[in-house]
């Protein structure tokens, strides 16, 4: 294969993408004004299938990261690396995350407004100096029955509907 064979055929694949990356639908933070018509808009719209209608943000596949818990800000040391967060993943309907000292896995059952996790999570064995937050933040996840997302903010609740924790969206 030569140069120009080269150039035409990274051309041509550049331009395919274009083409196919102008007919994707824009997302913002509101929700979608038309339905979705095309098998790669339904691909796009099925990792937005659970999520709250105010928001676009899927509760599924994005990386949440503690705020508070109950109505006590979570508030780490200078020292912290890494505050606790929350991935749920559709595959296996996996949890994963970070509790403040250790990381754990588990799994979890979802639907538009309710979510249970697993009530043994595995997870690494370190110890460290402040275990308070770990213990209350997986104590949040055994007791979750629901969710809200709104805005930025995912809202987990107690099966009384009483507020355990709030979680700000990271990444997708």
């Amino acid at each position: 294969m030569n140069k120009t064979t080269i150039f035409v055929c990274l051309g041509a694949a550049a331009g395919i993408s274009l083409a196919v990356a102008g007919n994707l639908p824009e997302r913002n933070r509101t929700a979608p004004s038309a339905p979705v018509t095309t098998s790669s808009e339904a691909v796009i719209e099925d990792v937005f299938a659970i999520s709250d209608e105010k928001s676009n943000i899927p509760l599924i596949g994005t990386t949440w990261e503690i705020l508070m818990i109950g109505d006590k800000k979570i508030s780490l040391d200078q020292s912290d690396a890494k505050r606790p967060f929350l991935l749920l993943n559709k595959k296996e309907s996996q949890a994963s995350g970070f509790s403040g000292c250790n990381r754990f896995t588990g799994t979890y059952k979802s639907d538009a407004t309710s979510l249970k996790f697993s009530s043994a999570m595995a997870m690494t064995r370190m110890a460290c100096p402040e275990m308070g937050t770990e213990t209350t933040f997986m104590d949040v996840l055994t007791r979750a029955k629901s969710w809200k997302i709104e805005g930025t903010t995912l809202h987990l609740y107690a099966a009384d509907g009483k507020p355990l924790a709030s979680f700000t969206a990271l990444s997708q």
